[in-house]
């Protein structure tokens, strides 16, 4: 049996708004105004069929799991309503895609329905060919692969490239974007060499000229020329390997027959194929020269593997099987080369050549040289490994990370030289100690180069000084070198070279900007205590770079609260730093950042921070308590929480999330009743008993209207209690929810 309910205190009513005005309203506008105006459609201004189209609207916009709602709040309801039904479709792929982040990305801020609905249209064609995680690792979760999204999708050349992808089982990989754009640039369509190219897997990656070569020179079995192969890897996270026309001029250079291995998915399956084609196309079954090209590091180069999954030759510790796979494949190159130093071996890839650095040396200087010594021998970088394995083989690596440089010379001998940073190839590091351009090589060389000749260091960097360089690079190498000859702590320059000094050798760059990128900085260590400001002074690294350092200094340094907070009180709203701020590290200082006692009066930077680390159960807690008791929360004066969040979370879903129900006053009905607090909705239902009382208000008291008969359609406006509150004759009456099925 229904128990009767005292009836809500009277409170005022918000008046309806013109209704000429209703369609040109956003949906995030109407959406407010319907929370606010339970009954809105019960305006007797409304035409019918208005009335009919935004209630269809609202119920679409905040159907579904995501609801389509709040990434299409920007758009106007009059286009929204005038949407065909196929747009209607695209328009949900984008708002599921914004918010599901499962699959390709729209740019953030997209506020134009045309666009929405645009790049809508081309993930629904991308995801009916490529899976979705392929489509996120390559345009997804990156503001440059989103915009390249954007690019696609006004290319009209989506459906092509999906078609390209699934066919040459390439890799839809870099989080830049730019397997796409290496697509979409490429000229003619390389889905035309489909086939015929052997062991190259991704097409789209190399030069027309360089594909045409390779063609021609697999059908040249006349062993006239040395062999030269380049290994390849398929694998590729950034877009680092795209378009190269040096390795063109590799491929093209006439003193040599040139083949390519790329894309193999295991270390000795690439090592198998290699030692195929030095059998049927070397003088004597033999390669003369090889590039190893891929990614690399101190201790391993990037050779095959598949996206997420590369597979890596590695100078890892003796006896590891890394290490013994590693051996037995430099055993098999080695095996089928030419004898002698004019065999050579490039490792085109970054730090190769540079050797590997503890991070928790001993403190006493002396204990620590003998470490690094030791070290050196037991555990080298991976183009010593491979020089030292390589009988007398020319090996060339890099202690740097670089980007394209030269590979061979006119008379066809491969050697690298990177323009602008021509020290990265040296073997010397006392060179790039006082010439390089990379933080992270330059702090490397600093460590073996004071563990073998402290003098030799102090004079490689005295010499540095005279140069004048000026470049970012070169600033953070002057503050990192400033810190080590202020200090001699040799441990820790070892600790800022082997945990931070990549992040920050990337740190100019916006989409680098993020605490994950530095988090060695996080020592409280003097030396890292040291480098910190200097840093963060640089003006290159501008806010995104000053706030992901703040945070990442969180836990040692209880001052950078209140930077923190100073940069993003400035932002003109969340978006403009959510790339650089993660809530894992701002939970180090949450209870300072966000304090429940400013909850009732919050700054700017408060209800940003809350969006950026919602929905951490101390943010709960501060919404919470911002709400104070009622059902909406408070942002400062002349904001709203939508804008400052850019809806992302929404205050409703903020509230959805703590319980609270936003709940508004509505007139009384016609001939008297109680005001109800009545919460808005917008769904569909059948009602199930035989008959069904409709009532004025949400109370058994209440006069009774009419009856519905079982099966009936009715149109579910709101909820009070236990009552649901319908549109019956042109008014907002209630039945009760007992009796009710809601429709899907």
């Amino acid at each position: 049996m229904l128990q009767r309910q005292g009836a809500p205190p009277v409170a005022p009513v918000v008046a309806f708004k013109p209704a000429a005005t209703l369609t040109t309203l956003t949906l995030g506008e109407l959406d407010d105004y319907a929370r606010d105006r339970p009954d809105w459609m019960t305006d007797p201004a409304l035409s019918a069929a208005t009335r009919r189209d935004l209630m269809d609207l609202l119920r679409w916009a905040r159907r579904g799991a995501p609801a389509p709602m709040d990434p299409c709040r920007p758009f106007t309801c009059a286009d929204l309503v005038a949407q065909s039904a196929t747009d209607r479709r695209d328009l949900e792929v984008f708002a599921r895609a914004s918010q599901r982040k499962d699959s390709a990305e729209p740019p953030d801020g997209t506020t134009a329905l045309a666009d929405a609905v645009k790049l809508g249209g081309t993930i629904r064609e991308l995801e009916t060919r490529l899976p979705k995680a392929d489509l996120h690792r390559g345009l997804g979760g990156t503001d440059e692969a989103k915009a390249e999204l954007g690019v696609l999708s006004g290319s009209g050349r989506a459906a092509d490239l999906a078609s390209y992808f699934r066919r040459a089982h390439a890799y839809l990989e870099a989080d830049t974007g730019r397997d796409s754009k290496s697509y979409r640039e490429w000229g003619a369509d390389p889905a035309a060499y489909i086939g015929k190219v052997p062991d190259v897997r991704n097409l789209h990656r190399f030069q027309e000229a360089l594909l045409k070569q390779l063609i021609t020179n697999r059908a040249d079995r006349s062993r006239s020329k040395p062999l030269l192969i380049i290994l390849h890897t398929g694998t590729d996270h950034n877009g680092a390997f795209h378009d190269d026309a040096q390795l063109t001029d590799v491929v093209t250079n006439a003193a040599n027959l040139a083949l390519m291995i790329e894309g193999a998915t295991t270390l000795e399956a690439a090592g198998a194929r290699l030692t195929a084609l030095a059998r049927t196309y070397g003088q004597a079954g033999r390669v003369k020269q090889v590039m190893l090209a891929g990614h690399g590091g101190p201790t391993g180069i990037e050779l095959a593997g598949r996206p997420g999954a590369p597979d890596s030759a590695a100078s890892d510790a003796p006896g590891t099987t890394s290490r013994r796979r590693t051996e037995r494949f430099i055993r098999g190159l080695v095996a089928v080369m030419a004898p002698g130093p004019d065999a050579r071996i490039v490792l085109n890839a970054c730090l190769t050549a540079a050797e590997p650095v503890a991070d928790n040396l001993p403190a006493n200087p002396a204990l620590a040289r003998a470490t690094i010594l030791h070290s050196l021998t037991t555990n080298p970088s991976i183009a010593t490994l491979i020089r030292n394995m390589a009988g007398g083989r020319t090996v060339e690596g890099n202690v740097a990370s670089v980007g394209p440089g030269s590979y061979i010379t006119a008379a066809g001998e491969l050697h690298q030289t990177i323009p602008g940073d021509e020290a990265a190839a040296s073997t010397n590091p006392a060179d790039y100690v006082e010439k390089g351009h990379e933080p992270e090589g330059a702090a490397r060389s600093l460590v073996v180069l004071w563990a073998r000749d402290a003098a030799a260091a102090t004079a490689a960097m005295t010499a540095r000084k005279g140069h004048g360089f000026t470049s970012y690079g070169d600033v953070v190498i002057a503050e990192i070198f400033d810190v080590f000859e202020s200090t001699g702590d040799i441990s820790g320059l070892a600790r800022v070279a082997e945990q931070s000094s990549r992040g920050l050798s990337e740190f100019h760059d916006s989409d680098h900007q993020t605490p994950g990128e530095i988090w060695g900085m996080e020592n409280a260590a003097a030396f890292e205590s040291k480098l910190a400001p200097k840093i963060r002074a640089i003006g290159s690294i501008g806010a995104g770079g000053r706030v992901a350092l703040d945070q990442v200094r969180l836990g040692p340094d209880p001052t950078r609260v209140a930077a923190i907070t100073g940069i993003v009180q400035a932002a003109t709203s969340l978006d403009a730093l959510r790339k650089h701020l993660s809530d894992e590290w701002l939970a180090t200082r949450i209870v300072d950042l966000l304090p429940h006692a400013s909850a009732a009066a919050p700054t700017r930077a408060h209800i940003m921070l809350g969006g950026a680390t919602w929905p951490h159960a101390h943010t709960e807690g501060f919404f919470r308590a911002n709400a104070g008791g009622g059902t909406r929360l408070r942002p400062p004066a002349g904001e709203s929480v939508d804008r400052l969040t850019d809806a992302d979370p929404s205050e409703n879903t903020i509230l959805t999330k703590l319980g609270i129900v936003r709940t508004a006053p509505t007139p009384p009905a016609a001939g008297g009743g109680a005001v109800a607090a009545v919460e808005s909705l917008s769904k569909v239902g059948r009602t199930t008993p035989a008959w069904l009382n409709v009532r004025e208000g949400p109370d058994l008291a209440t006069a009774r209207v009419d009856v519905l008969p079982r099966g009936a359609r009715i149109d579910i406006i709101g909820q009070s209690g236990a009552w649901f509150a319908v549109l019956f004759g042109g008014h907002m009456r209630y039945v009760s929810k007992r009796y009710v099925v809601v429709l899907p």
